[in-house]
């Protein structure tokens, strides 16, 4: 409704701080002491059990910067941050309606938001997700509705339509409407009045650096990257147990994707219109681990039982395709007709980086920036040699339970053993850096069993290191390895393969990133490449058979 577009501005304070919160799936740091608990604090004071297996870590005080919030009471953040909306607000209504405003004093929150990360584990493995919980007044919206209306001279809205409008069931949307939204998404992000005014609306804000215009600058030129795909939408009128009744639960899955990378993401929210409020529980996941989380929040929010699964997700076929070939730089990979790989080297992204760098570093020189000068030609002789002595990739694909991504990153070993032999001469490479790559079956066995003999100490060895190396503030980072995987030598290649794999968990103030580490070695004569894959510990289980017949491929 054209109505709401008043409280446009509102409601992207509010986001920034589900995004926050949403993307937070490297090492964050809390701010202050996290609690733990199984039974979970919501912004109106009442609490959900979230069940015995599932932990609650909470975040509310990581969602706030510390250098300008210093170590002020969480009651005190709030209370800045609504004083920041509010005066947001009455400035852009202001200019709206002219000299009929009068600004809005009244409360914006009720209660106080809450950020949780959410930790369980099944047989897929660790599964994380980030819960939020944020009640806005009605006072709020409504005072905003009758302004927007007073500025457009269109009839005021009443919330009880509002309310009567969220608690309407729309059911799972079909494939030809997602089709739909997908298409308008991408007609939208190629559309060059759509981006000039974008391009316009971020270089004439006020305040703006020649520094913050050309990052803005950026910004549009990397708009038509930008991808967004959903695979699922629902909304259903649910009963709740949180004492208000009805609720608008909302599910959503997809991608958000940049350059051809993806990163598949599920959503579960309940919008609950109570007599004061609007109050929204949201909670963010990895596409694999959606099944898992909406049946935890079913059964916290609706008293549903939740439901395990009972055996291993099978492996989704695709008849739509036929088998491809790309070029590695270990040689050429044949890729399934039910998998995609995105290459780095391959896109438009690394074009536009190419371009935004070439720009960054014509604007240092003539602003003789020393520093940046040096670091934007260093980064152009990096992008010169992508795709020759290193590359990433983007493994994609599906199965019963979601989609599925991994990351691969691949780096020249010749080149990157002789840089260091040159900082380290006294080094012995057991591998002959010149010609062909020999290693007889005495130094390889040799080099197994070495290798294989260190992986019970790898773990303390990379603690201890972290713990020698980290700033003051960062001592609490601790890794974990499970199911270490033997270095062990592939059969049935063309070049000698290694392959060597863990599952990590990184554990920062109570915060867990659970990930599945694996190491590749082909040695091609003319470019013996080092592959390491990164992916989630609970798509591991597609990763790896995948990433077995791709190395297993190379030619």
């Amino acid at each position: 409704m054209r109505e709401l577009e008043g409280v446009g501005a509102f409601m992207k304070k509010l986001r920034k701080k589900a995004i926050l919160l949403a993307c937070t799936t490297t090492m964050t740091v809390c701010m202050s002491s996290v609690a733990m608990a199984d039974t979970i604090k919501l912004s109106d004071g009442t609490s959900v059990d979230l069940g015995a297996d599932v932990k609650a870590v909470s975040l509310s005080t990581v969602m706030y910067d510390k250098d300008e919030y210093g170590h002020k009471t969480e009651a005190e953040i709030i209370k800045g941050i609504e004083s920041q909306v509010r005066d947001s607000l009455n400035k852009k209504f202001s200019e709206k309606v002219g000299s009929q405003f009068t600004p809005y004093t009244g409360p914006i929150y009720t209660g106080v938001p809450q950020y949780y990360q959410l930790q369980g584990e099944d047989k897929l493995g660790h599964h994380t997700a980030y819960l939020g919980d944020i009640g806005i007044a009605k006072e709020a919206y409504q005072y905003f509705l009758d302004q927007e209306a007073k500025a457009t001279g269109q009839a005021p809205i009443n919330l009880e339509m509002v309310d009567m409008a969220l608690l309407m069931s729309g059911g799972e949307a079909t494939q030809a409407e997602l089709d739909r939204v997908n298409t308008h998404f991408s007609e939208f992000k190629y559309d060059p009045v759509m981006r000039a005014q974008l391009k316009e609306k971020l270089m004439t804000k006020p305040g703006l650096t020649e520094d913050d215009k050309l990052t803005y600058s950026y910004i549009a030129e990397l708009l038509p990257l930008v991808d967004l795909k959903f695979t699922k939408s629902a909304s259903n009128r649910v009963k709740t147990d949180r004492g208000y009744g009805l609720a608008n639960r909302i599910d959503l899955r997809g991608d958000i994707g940049f350059g051809g990378f993806v990163a598949p993401l599920g959503m579960r929210a309940y919008v609950i219109p109570t007599k004061t409020s609007y109050v929204t529980s949201f909670g963010f996941m990895n596409d694999t681990s959606y099944d898992y989380w909406s049946n935890k929040l079913g059964s916290a929010f609706e008293n549903s039982t939740a439901k395990a699964p009972d055996k291993m997700p099978k492996h989704v076929e695709s008849m739509s395709k036929v088998n491809t070939q790309i070029n590695t730089l270990a040689g050429k990979m044949t890729v399934p007709s039910d998998v995609n790989i995105t290459q780095l080297s391959d896109s438009a992204l690394l074009d536009v980086v190419k371009d935004i760098q070439t720009q960054a570093h014509t604007e240092a020189v003539k602003k003789h920036k020393v520093d940046d000068i040096k670091e934007t030609a260093e980064l152009g002789d990096y992008l010169k040699d992508f795709g020759k002595l290193y590359d990433v990739y983007q493994i994609q694909g599906h199965d019963e339970t979601g989609e599925k991504t991994a990351l691969v990153v691949a780096v020249d070993m010749r080149e990157a053993m002789k840089e260091i032999q040159a900082k380290h001469p006294e080094v012995t490479l057991p591998i002959n850096l010149d010609g062909k790559v020999e290693m007889n079956p005495i130094v390889e066995q040799m080099i197994l069993l070495g290798v294989n003999q260190a992986l019970p100490q790898a773990q303390q060895r990379i603690n201890n290191s972290l713990a020698k190396h980290s700033k003051p503030g960062e001592e609490d980072t601790k890794i974990t390895l499970e199911d270490t995987e033997s270095m062990r030598k592939v059969y049935g290649t063309k070049y000698p393969t290694y392959t060597l794999g863990t599952r990590v968990m990184v554990e920062e103030e109570q915060l867990q990133f659970p990930f599945y580490v694996h190491g590749t070695i082909v040695l091609n004569d003319s470019k013996p490449t080092l592959f390491v894959i990164l992916t989630s510990d609970v798509e591991r289980h597609y990763v790896k058979p995948v990433w077995e017949q791709l190395i297993s491929s190379i030619k």
